[in-house]
This record gives C-alpha cells, sequence and structure tokens, in this order.
C-alpha cells in the first residue's frame, strides 16, 4: 500500500496537497511510529489512532481501509476508493483538476 501511495503522489507532485490519516486500533504506539517513519511518506500524517488512552484528532466516517478521496478546491469530493489499489483511477483524476479550462 504504501508503493501505492508513493506512486500516485510521486506522478502528481505538485498538482496536489497530500495528507495521511491513519486510522486503526493500535495498541503499541511506539511501534507504530517506528511503521510511519520507516515509510518515509513525503507527506503529512496525522496519526487518528482509536488507542483508548489517545483523544481523536479527526473525526471520521469511514467503511473501509485504506480509503482514498481526492476532493477538489471548493470541498467536492470527487473520487472515493474503498480498499487496496486503486491510485490509477486517482491519477488522471488528479490531473484533469489541474488543467486550465
Amino acid at each position: 500500500m504504501v508503493k501505492e501511495i508513493q506512486n500516485a503522489y510521486n506522478k502528481t507532485q505538485g498538482k496536489a496537497e497530500f495528507i495521511g490519516i491513519l486510522d486503526d486500533l493500535v495498541d503499541d504506539e511506539k511501534a507504530l511510529h517506528i511503521k510511519m517513519k520507516a515509510a518515509n511518506l513525503p507527506f503529512d500524517q496525522i496519526d487518528n489512532s482509536r488507542n483508548p488512552n489517545k483523544s481523536k484528532q479527526v473525526q471520521l466516517s469511514i467503511g473501509c481501509l485504506p480509503a482514498r478521496y481526492v476532493i477538489d478546491k471548493t470541498g467536492k469530493v470527487v473520487i472515493a476508493v474503498c480498499g487496496g489499489h486503486g491510485e490509477e483511477n486517482l491519477i488522471p483524476i488528479i490531473d484533469s483538476l489541474t488543467q486550465v479550462k
């Protein structure tokens, strides 16, 4: 999954802003941060884990993981991709949003 996200980022770099939100049950916060650092993703990552001792940074209602969204400048969700794979669908949409009309 990290490779897919990196691929989408690399192919659309400078055309879109990326942010990662980790929303999973995590028992070992230290291990989580080691994994996040090892992924070496070049954009901000928000740890939104449902650890019982951690307050939520972002409230989400996601029915699957990973979920990927492209949101245009007006805040409209242009596409939502559920589950693994799918970056190939995101890249042309991001490209189309950045073309001068």
